[in-house]
């Protein structure tokens, strides 16, 4: 089997690609940089760098055509964490060319990651695919518009659309800013515990975890032409408890009820067989370890 993916050097891009290797699949990887790109992955024969980005599909559309990809993984999404209408009018557009090469590629299974900030700002309340998206911002807009847009895409080119929605990643490697990088800065370099939110909780779900997810999509049969999976853990953790854990006390109340929602995974459970490994108390774990 070929695979096409974008992002494939982010984040959740990296260990999607590490674990793919694990495979017999032959995997053709879109960076800017492919020399760089080759470093961060073990050597091998199956792994192919693509030079360009989401903005230029014309200058390699030609070379995906000649690769010929059963299916392709879309992760790419330029400038986070700048959220503004700019920047994401930008990845949308540049995505919705990357759908339709892929869908002239003769591609028969596309896969693009989603946000479960499609879901709006709802409280204590667990969200189903079904449900109806309410986005807050330009970000989550453009991610549900290209929800909808490669749907229609994929349909047109008879090729499988799967939206992977994901939770809130986090994980080795992930950028300084964010929550958890943040609190472990805060811990090591001996600054007091500062928290914005403590009483707000979020669907934790660990990068290798959200990796497996995606691999198990691109990797099983599906009968349905269309479909969407949450991929979360189904648990909300407060963010007090999450700084708690990193600073190994509890240094704050934990809330019984945070504000913020959480993933129903059952459906993805069930379609095919994949559940989280990791708890919060074990990724805090392996990212204090690694920082």
């Amino acid at each position: 089997m070929k695979i096409f993916i974008t992002g494939g050097t982010g984040f959740v891009g990296r260990p999607v690609v590490r674990q793919l290797l694990k495979t017999k699949y032959n995997l053709l990887i879109l960076s800017r940089n492919p020399k760089n790109a080759a470093k961060l992955f073990p050597r091998s024969g199956r792994l192919k760098f693509l030079r360009g980005d989401i903005f230029n599909v014309k200058i390699w559309s030609s070379r995906l055509k000649k690769f010929r990809p059963d299916v392709a993984i879309h992760m790419a999404w330029e400038g986070i964490p700048d959220y503004g209408p700019k920047i994401s009018a930008k990845n949308l557009n540049g995505s919705i060319e990357v759908l339709r090469a892929l869908g002239e590629s003769g591609c028969k299974k596309i896969i693009a990651t989603g946000s479960s900030w499609e879901y709006g700002a709802a409280s204590a309340k667990k969200f189903r695919e079904d449900s109806a998206p309410k986005p807050l911002n330009a970000f989550s807009g453009a991610k549900t518009k290209l929800h909808f847009v490669g749907k229609e895409i994929a349909k047109r080119y008879g090729a499988k659309f799967i939206w992977a929605r994901l939770f809130f990643v986090y994980g080795p490697s992930q950028k300084s800013s964010s929550l958890i990088p943040s609190l472990i800065s805060m811990k090591k370099n001996g600054i007091s515990l500062r928290l914005n939110n403590p009483y707000g909780g979020n669907d934790f779900i660990h990068v290798e975890d959200a990796a497996r997810a995606v691999v198990k999509i691109a990797r099983v049969g599906l009968k349905n032409s269309y479909t969407v999976y949450n991929v979360g853990t189904g648990i909300m953790t407060s963010n007090a408890r999450v700084a708690n854990l990193v600073f190994g006390k509890k240094l704050l109340p934990e809330p019984k009820k945070p504000i913020g929602f959480w993933a129903d995974i059952s459906k993805i459970k069930k379609e095919i067989g994949w559940k989280p490994k990791t708890g919060i108390e074990a990724g805090i774990k392996d990212m204090l370890s690694k920082r």
